[in-house]
């Protein structure tokens, strides 16, 4: 699996108890390869196994809400790890 670790989780963990119980419910997540906050806690990030339809999408959007509440906000990229060719 992926392993990423910020040293600044610890202290703004103890700060901000929800972000912690997001990134666990985050790596509960069948579909999360792997789940980590950026910076100093503006984001939390969940890398995915596999792409995942429009429909898987939304799905998982909606628990988002359900479960953190409706002022979640939410976005979707995708990275690819293929080279470019000049």
């Amino acid at each position: 699996g992926i392993s990423l670790f910020n040293d600044l989780e610890a202290p703004v963990f103890e700060k901000y108890l929800q972000l912690p119980i997001l990134k666990s419910w985050l790596q509960a997540r069948p579909e999360v390869a792997a789940a980590w906050m950026t910076g100093s806690g503006s984001t939390m990030v969940a890398a995915l196994k596999k792409k995942i339809s429009t429909e898987e999408t939304a799905l998982l959007k909606k628990e988002i809400a359900t479960e953190f509440g409706a002022t979640f906000w939410s976005a979707e990229t995708t990275f690819s790890t293929a080279e470019r060719k000049s």
